[in-house]
């Protein structure tokens, strides 16, 4: 049969369904609603849609009576195949979006490793910066150590001398200074000026030395923290990296076994 032909015929019948529809001043539905003025906007294999007065109603063929089906048209057949084609669009539809879903969660893991790994290394970096440093503390602290005590022992050694040598004097007691008597005479102005300045050395030595060993404690304690911390990097790479592939490559078991044993 020529296309043009049935295409014909088939505007030919809607139309006279929705003439039909439209010379009726009311219908009422099995439901019991009455539609004053109704006129069929739109039709499917499984009903039609008919506006009346008061809205638009969608009313399925099978919820009509018998005589009516016919008189729209209805066919069980066509609305079968109908629901099959509208069921295998939406499984499709489906399909495509669970791929979409999956490839775009699949970027976003390798976003999130990409994130992890550059946060990985930049702790790795701050871990090495702290071991130097505490490396230079360890080092310094003896120093400072043996700083405080010279001046300590010169300063106690030049007073005691000065205070000896008769006469009153003056005296430097571990940093803090005071004077026994006066003295005139330029050998006992530069003792007093040797031990006020071996006491700004002792201070400064033991200012030095106190904020050294509470430095290297606050250092020891933050390294010990971003190595945990570290090694949980390590394994959370190792994981998304066996997200990405599939499996557990022999690189992320290495790289586990190897901060593993580092921290141990």
């Amino acid at each position: 049969m020529n296309i043009k032909y049935i295409t014909v015929i088939g505007i030919f019948a809607v139309s006279t369904l929705l003439l039909t529809a439209s010379d009726m001043e009311s219908y009422t539905l099995p439901t019991g609603k009455t539609l004053n003025n109704p006129h069929i906007v739109s039709r499917t294999p499984i009903g039609i849609e008919v506006a009346h007065d008061t809205g638009v109603i969608f009313v399925k063929f099978s919820e009509l009576p018998k005589d009516m089906q016919k008189k729209l048209g209805y066919s069980p057949d066509k609305e079968l195949k109908y629901k099959k084609n509208i069921s295998a669009r939406r499984h499709q539809t489906a399909k495509v979006n669970r791929g979409k879903a999956k490839v775009a969660a699949a970027e976003q893991r390798k976003r999130d490793l990409v994130i992890l790994e550059r946060a990985h290394e930049r702790l790795g970096d701050k871990i090495a910066a702290t071991k130097l440093r505490i490396q230079f503390l360890v080092v310094e602290i003896p120093k400072y150590e043996a700083k405080k005590a010279s001046t300590m022992s010169s300063s106690t050694g030049l007073a005691s001398r000065s205070s000896n040598s008769g006469g009153g004097g003056y005296s430097s007691y571990y940093g803090n200074r005071y004077s026994s008597g006066n003295r005139s005479g330029r050998s006992e102005r530069t003792k007093r000026d040797t031990i006020n300045a071996l006491d700004d050395e002792y201070a400064e030595a033991k200012r030095d030395l106190k904020m050294s060993q509470q430095s290297l404690k606050n250092k020891q304690f933050e390294l010990r923290k971003m190595e945990r911390q570290y090694k949980k990097y390590t394994v959370e790479i190792a994981e998304k990296r066996a997200a990405i592939t599939g499996k557990k490559s022999s690189k992320s078991k290495s790289l586990i076994s190897s901060v593993t044993s580092l921290f141990e």
